[in-house]
C-alpha cells in the first residue's frame, strides 16, 4: 500500500478534506515519498488545516506519523473507543 496516493489524488483534484483516515498494517510506504511528506504537500497546496489519522492493526515498528506533527495522529490497535477517538480528533476536541 502507498498511503501517499490518497494525498496525491486530493492534490491533483484540489479536493478539500478535513481528515484523512487510514486503517493500515503500517507497511504503507511503497511510493516515491513518505506519507508525512505527501501530507505536508497537501497542506501547502490545498488545505493547511487537514488532519490525518493512521490506525495500525498490526504490530510493526514503523512510523507514518512525525512525532512533532500536530495534524498527524497515530493510533495503535483497535477497540470500540477508536471510532470515538477519531471523531474527537476530527472535531478538534483533542
Amino acid at each position: 500500500m502507498n498511503a501517499s496516493v490518497a494525498y496525491d489524488w486530493a492534490i491533483k483534484h484540489k479536493f478539500k478534506a478535513d481528515v484523512f483516515c487510514f486503517w493500515t498494517d503500517y507497511e504503507s510506504w511503497e511510493g516515491r515519498k513518505h506519507p508525512s511528506q505527501a501530507l505536508s504537500e497537501y497542506h501547502r497546496k490545498v488545505n493547511p488545516q487537514a488532519k490525518a489519522v493512521y490506525v495500525t492493526l498490526a504490530p510493526y515498528n514503523i512510523l507514518l506519523v512525525e512525532p512533532q506533527a500536530s495534524m498527524l495522529w497515530g493510533i495503535a490497535g483497535f477497540d470500540p473507543g477508536t471510532l470515538r477517538l477519531i471523531q474527537m480528533i476530527a472535531a478538534g476536541e483533542l
